[in-house]
């Protein structure tokens, strides 16, 4: 009896084991020094992208390297994903920025949006995953 039942969810394991092989490689350019971190939040979903890191799927960090770094997030479910970037160069985890609002780091978002005097939507900076998918991310 329990064989029986071991075969009729076995394909349900197997489908939902190869659901979860999509990779993110990310290349992050200008890195203006090797001072810090950089940080990555990586959303699924709008609600609080890209400023509130507890809604976000995942947090990565990598120690920052002058010119470019590369990251790899790996077993991710395909889907739309949107990411912001930023190089936490004092290495205290915030963004910092001015008497405005304005940050004082360097940042970044997929599709490199940069929508003017404001963050980008998660509309404009998603972008979808399937399998293995490589992103270029330039930081300001």
């Amino acid at each position: 009896m329990n064989y029986r039942i071991f075969l009729t969810l076995l394909p349900i394991i197997v489908f939902t084991e190869l659901q979860a092989q999509a990779t993110l490689q990310v290349t992050v350019n200008h890195v203006s020094s090797g001072r810090g971190k950089i940080l990555f939040a990586l959303f699924n979903k709008a609600n609080g992208f890209p400023d509130n890191q507890n809604n976000a799927f995942k947090l990565l960090d990598c120690a920052a390297a002058k010119g470019s770094v590369k990251i790899v997030i790996g077993d991710l479910p395909p889907g739309t994903y949107a990411l912001a970037v930023f190089h936490d160069a004092n290495n205290d985890g915030e963004l910092n920025t001015n008497l405005l609002g304005v940050p004082k780091e360097d940042y970044g978002f997929s599709n490199n949006a940069r929508p003017g005097f404001r963050a980008p939507t998660f509309k404009e900076a998603a972008f979808r995953i399937e399998n293995t998918t490589a992103l270029s991310v330039t930081i300001k």
